[in-house]
């Protein structure tokens, strides 16, 4: 009996030698469900996810992020009329109050999943040099993707529904009257605006502008910034989208474009929004397992590639929408 516990034990070892040694040689990665693997959040990608930002995109500062619990939820909408009508407020001695009414409605949001995967191979692993991590640089290339799709929708979504008008004249031409353009479009939004959203085409174009040029010829070297262009246009900042996209087919020659184009958007959006606060809008995000806007799950793929290898996927679970479009305005067709 004795004997046959020594003889299964030492199996186990052997086996759990075995393991090990493949383990060194990378046959099998560290952590990996031998009997095979199955997707699972990677929460250090994950963390690379949530910490990563390529500063060309803007959608995020334009309808930010706010978690929700649940895919699909409602929010209040309150009638703009009761917040501004007059009413009677004197109260004689004996006389009550004079009572109001205010209307509350709702509206709904339901969270989409967006998901980009690609596989990384045991090789690819194993011959890469430093600084290269084909993981981490593999989640850093499909957030990029996703980003790129949902500065292209945000965009088209302002394009179709803000108000505006075209530009009187196109801003590219020297003597352009640009700021009172922009300073009309303030007056046009019901509330005070505090961001302009240009494209960076639009941005040189000022360059060429003689009354701005003007301006700050004596200041800043003659150099034309977006700080300056605030105070130019009396607003807070200045956002400036500079993402491009490939408008090709796919397996048709690249040709790449601008996604802001030459529309011009003066808005007020709100600096700590809320469902509750007004702003321009938000982008619901579901919280994924705590991970807010950004989750990563990877597994292995064993058939592969040499050795198998890793597929790593980006997703998320998001609606972009518009809460008020009358707090923006749209310059059109600028160039």
């Amino acid at each position: 009996m004795f004997g046959q516990f020594v003889v299964h034990a030492m199996s186990i070892i052997s086996l759990l030698a075995a393991v090990m040694v493949l383990w060194h040689f990378k046959a099998i990665p560290f952590g990996m469900n031998i009997q095979g693997g199955s997707p699972a959040v990677n929460p250090i990608l994950s963390n690379i996810a949530l910490q990563y930002r390529n500063t060309n995109f803007i959608a995020d500062q334009i309808l930010p992020v706010h978690s929700v619990v649940q895919k699909t939820g409602r929010y209040q909408v309150y009638a703009k009329e009761d917040r501004f009508n007059i009413h009677p407020t004197k109260l004689g001695p004996k006389a009550e109050a004079r009572e109001i009414e205010w209307k509350v409605g709702e509206a709904t949001y339901t969270c989409e999943g967006n998901a980009l995967k690609d596989f990384v191979s045991e090789e690819d692993e194993a011959n890469a040099a430093s600084p290269i991590q084909p993981q981490a640089d593999t989640v850093e290339l499909l957030q990029d993707l996703m980003e790129v799709a949902r500065e292209k929708r945000v965009n088209d979504l302002l394009a179709a529904n803000v108000p505006g008008a075209n530009a009187g004249a196109k801003w590219n031409v020297a003597n352009t009257d640009v700021i009172g353009d922009v300073l009309n479009a303030v007056q046009q939004c019901f509330a005070p605006a505090n961001t302009v959203i240009m494209s960076k085409d639009v941005l040189f174009a000022l360059e060429k502008n003689t009354a701005i040029m003007e301006r700050i010829k004596y200041s800043q070297l003659g150099v034309l910034t977006t700080e300056l262009l605030a105070k130019f246009f009396k607003v807070d900042r200045v956002l400036v989208g500079d993402s491009k996209y490939n408008t090709a087919k796919k397996g048709q020659n690249p040709t790449y474009a601008q996604i802001w184009t030459d529309n011009v958007y003066v808005c007020y959006i709100n600096p700590r929004p809320t469902p509750k606060t007004l702003t321009l809008g938000l982008t619901f995000a579901q919280q994924i397992f705590s991970q807010g806007k950004w989750r990563v799950r990877s597994w292995r793929e064993e058939k592969r590639g040499l050795g198998g290898g890793t597929m790593v996927q980006v997703e998320n679970c998001i609606d972009e929408r518009l809460m008020a479009t009358d707090v923006a305005y749209a310059i059109k067709d600028v160039l």
